[in-house]
């Protein structure tokens, strides 16, 4: 409008104007009711999952497998050496539109395995994986997609069978307290943290700490340090226990064995030489995992073996698992039965004397003087000695017994003891025939002791780490040739 000047009387007037106006209370109510819309649509766009965690309450208050059920995570409680513990988590879908999912890897540590999950840890789930049409991400390695409403129930076992986890966690060096990456495509990650409480254990500890660990076990120091104690004992009370056990068992089941063997049943020591050491061909259909975790915590707690076993378990299955059990102990020894700088030593003169006989025949070493070579050395270190004295008596008891119960009846007394069918197999190491005794139970005794030899050569000496393979083969072998020297018959 445009207002012009006049020389006129002035007038009166009224203007009516319409114009756009914002009120801005209403423009901010009006905004946030619409991104609020906007979110909800795309929330309802967008994948979702729960993730629920099964509580372990126990069945009674003295049950130390009950979980904390202030923890947001799986918590696994107690957890001992070969014992597996398991834990159920349900996946829903709680969204209005597929969703799609797997474990991400974790972030870890320098020297800790990469992966989704921790080596002690499997996880199995009651479907079957997506198969992939293109490539995903390289952190997740197994995709699952639920329906609006649909679950999936996965289940986390917890096993601690590395022998150098045992150490670390015995030492306070680790700890098992993880968090899983569930990772949803388009949606937000959940983190499933994972927790448990380890048990002490006397595997992978050294021979001078466990002859300080008092009657009642490694549980009764009550995170104690050993090495701190007295000495109570010269040899490992665990590889006591363990010996003697398997002497009476294997005692028994070779009188028993007519009555209790099933129907065509074979007796193992009569097809595997390195019987109860060595598992045979067939092996046994029987489950073993319950009953040796049970007899590595009867160790643990000092408490007898006969309660770790099913009142139906043979005995040719308990020496078994015990024998096992043994392996396992001796192998786990930090500083081993025989050390490196014992083992140094001993080879150093074991080559002393093989030089001294190449270079004057005329000295004649017998077998005793070559024996007391190598335990005048072991002398060095009483507890040591001690213990591989007391392992060789016992594989010496142990062979005898079978060498016993082997020995042809009189009726088969005619059939040559060279035959392939006479003989036990040799599944530990190869031998030649021709080299055997005639004499049966000679031959037979023969076989035993180099299996033996071999199998325990493994577990008794701790070995420099790396060198050459030949080099590890030629130091195995001369073991063996030691521990055959005190198990052979003159």
């Amino acid at each position: 409008m445009r207002v012009l000047s006049s020389d006129h009387k002035p007038l009166d007037a009224v203007f009516k104007l319409q114009y756009d106006a914002v009120v801005p209370e209403l423009k901010t109510a009006i905004h946030g009711e619409v991104a609020r819309e906007i979110d909800r649509q795309e929330n309802e766009g967008r994948p979702s999952i729960a993730v629920v965690v099964e509580r372990a309450t126990g069945s009674s208050p003295d049950d130390r497998n009950k979980t904390d059920s202030t923890f947001e995570g799986v918590d696994f409680g107690d957890v001992k050496f070969a014992k597996s513990s398991r834990r159920n988590i349900t996946i829903a879908n709680t969204g209005r539109v597929p969703a799609t999912f797997g474990f991400a890897d974790r972030p870890v540590d320098k020297n800790q395995p990469a992966g989704p999950f921790p080596p002690w840890l499997s996880v199995t789930f009651d479907k079957a994986q997506d198969k992939l049409d293109k490539p995903r991400p390289d952190d997740i390695h197994q995709y699952f997609t639920l329906a609006p409403a649909d679950v999936l129930n996965v289940e986390l076992k917890l096993k601690i069978e590395s022998l150098n986890s045992v150490r670390d966690l015995n030492e306070g060096d680790a700890m098992i307290d993880e968090i899983l990456v569930l990772r949803v495509e388009n949606g937000r990650d959940h983190f499933l943290p994972i927790r448990a409480h380890w048990q002490p254990s006397a595997l992978a500890r050294s021979i001078d700490k466990l002859i300080k660990i008092p009657e009642g076990g490694i549980r009764k120091l009550q995170n104690q340090i050993p090495a701190r104690g007295e000495v109570k004992w010269s040899v490992p009370r665990e590889v006591f226990r363990l010996t003697e056990a398997i002497e009476d068992l294997t005692e028994r089941t070779l009188a028993e064995w007519d009555m209790t063997k099933s129907e065509g049943e074979r007796a193992p020591w009569q097809d595997n030489a390195g019987w109860p050491f060595v598992k045979g061909r067939s092996g046994s259909g029987h489950d073993w995992e319950d009953e040796l975790a049970e007899i590595y915590d009867a160790l643990d707690c000092d408490t007898p073996f006969v309660d770790a076993f099913y009142p139906e378990t043979r005995s040719k299955e308990r020496v078994e698992m015990l024998a096992e059990a043994l392996i396992t102990f001796l192998t786990s020894l930090t500083d081993g039965v025989i050390t490196k700088s014992l083992w140094e030593k001993l080879e150093e003169a074991l080559a002393r004397r093989e030089k001294a006989a190449r270079t004057t025949p005329s000295l004649d070493y017998s077998t005793d003087d070559e024996k007391m070579t190598i335990l005048e050395v072991l002398a060095t270190a009483p507890n040591h000695n001690a213990t591989f004295l007391l392992i060789l008596s016992f594989l010496q008891n142990i062979a005898n017994q079978i060498t016993e119960v082997s020995k042809p009846r009189p009726e088969d007394s005619s059939k040559r003891a060279s035959a392939d069918m006479s003989l036990p197999s040799s599944p530990q190491a190869k031998v030649r025939r021709k080299t055997l005794s005639k004499v049966p139970e000679v031959a037979i005794r023969q076989l035993i002791v180099r299996n033996y030899a071999v199998v325990f050569a493994e577990c008794l000496v701790k070995w420099k780490d790396g060198g050459k393979e030949k080099d590890k083969a030629a130091r195995k072998e001369r073991m063996v040739g030691v521990l055959e020297l005190f198990l052979k018959q003159d």
